[in-house]
């Protein structure tokens, strides 16, 4: 009875020991999940053609984890398109001064707080030709 007892005594303190060392000390880290891919949300549509000058371009974007994300937006003429705006929280980007028949590329990288960061494909659209100018001929008074 005498052995049971010092047998109980070291399981008893045994256990303590593993639930102890599971304490503060050793905290778990939860893991960080990138966010989702941007997806386009509106007009105008990739591959789009007749875009007014004066865009409003949009996506969507969340993250799994519910962190709040940045945006990096890259837009331009060139396929691989130069960075226009950096760390904004707003799902959309308002170009200017742009050109009439023109092929302009955009894309969006989504950033979380942890650092991670998902982008998306390039788009593309072309803006709609300039009007042709009309000449009227005044009436004879």
């Amino acid at each position: 009875m005498r052995k049971n007892l010092i047998l109980i005594g070291m399981l008893i303190l045994l256990a303590t020991a593993f639930i102890t060392c599971g304490g503060d000390d050793n905290p778990v880290t939860p893991t960080n999940n990138a966010p989702g891919i941007p997806a386009i949300d509106g007009a105008p549509a990739s591959g789009a053609t007749g875009v007014v000058l004066t865009p409003t371009l949009g996506w969507t974007c969340s993250d799994p984890d519910g962190d709040a994300l940045t945006y990096t937006v890259l837009f331009g003429t060139a396929a691989a398109p130069p960075v226009a705006s950096t760390n904004q929280t707003a799902d959309t980007y308002s170009p200017t001064s742009l050109s009439y028949s023109t092929k302009y590329y955009w894309s969006v990288s989504a950033k979380d707080p942890s650092g991670a960061i998902a982008s998306s494909v390039v788009w593309n659209f072309t803006t709609l030709a300039e009007p042709a100018e009309t000449i009227t001929t005044p009436n004879v008074p």
